[in-house]
């Protein structure tokens, strides 16, 4: 009964594995920001399997950072965009998805970049003196092309508040999945327009379900080998 129960934990453990293959978190370290409201907490990516139609690419990012904005003295901040550099085929390309509507820009479509706005450039011309986050990309200044696109359709979703830590969640539904195999994403999200607690990290092709269980089959076989191998010594 022990061996039983020990094979059925192990297959249920190869099996959870399978099911959670397509799913990345990127955490954000916490009391990072600067200024309590725009602490970020980190981004889950959602159905990046590279090759593989497993459905729509989605993120969901979480953050202390309200959907209106702050306005710190004569600075009104506003929502950063999420930018994503996509390696496909072996070659970079940079995307930008706004949270929420700016200029012609719309929540949740992805936008090939072809310049990028960065905190510096919204920092209000006067007499206060402002902590912020220098240099740190923001928002799609204008549209590039990427591989003969320039926008993709998608939305953004905002929950909350909910209570502390965090605040709101934002999803952010695509209507793209990834057909290159050995596509990664690497994410950048500064979460206001002054940049105060950026997020960032990578997203990169893990195997396939069928050769995660394969392997896993095959580490339960050699575990049984093992024990064989033990009881004739």
């Amino acid at each position: 009964m022990k061996k039983i129960l020990t094979f059925l934990c192990a297959v249920t453990l190869v099996l959870g594995l399978v099911g959670s293959s397509s799913a990345y978190s990127i955490n954000d370290s916490p009391n990072d920001a600067i200024g309590y409201e725009f602490e970020s907490y980190g981004i889950d990516v959602y159905n990046f399997t590279p090759g593989e139609n497993n459905g729509a690419i989605a993120f969901d990012l979480y953050t202390d950072y309200p959907e209106a904005g702050i306005t710190v003295g004569t600075w009104a901040t506003e929502v950063a965009d999420l930018f994503v550099t996509e390696n496909y085929h072996g070659t970079d390309y940079l995307w930008a998805i706004p949270l929420v509507d700016h200029g012609s820009f719309l929540a949740g479509n992805w936008y090939a970049v072809g310049s990028v706005l960065i905190s510096d450039d919204f920092e209000p011309q006067d007499q206060y003196t402002y902590t912020y986050t220098h240099n740190a990309p923001v928002r799609i200044g204008t549209l590039g092309n990427n591989y003969g696109w320039t926008t993709f359709d998608g939305s953004a979703t905002w929950s909350g508040p909910v209570g502390d830590n965090p605040d709101y969640t934002i999803r952010l539904q695509s209507t793209l999945w990834e057909d290159d195999p050995n596509a990664t994403f690497d994410l950048y999200w500064g979460t206001a327009t002054c940049g105060n607690d950026p997020v960032e990290g990578s997203a990169a092709p893990v195997p396939e379900p069928s050769t995660i269980l394969l392997m896993g089959i095959g580490l339960l076989g050699l575990v049984g080998y093992s024990r064989k191998r033990s009881k004739k010594s």
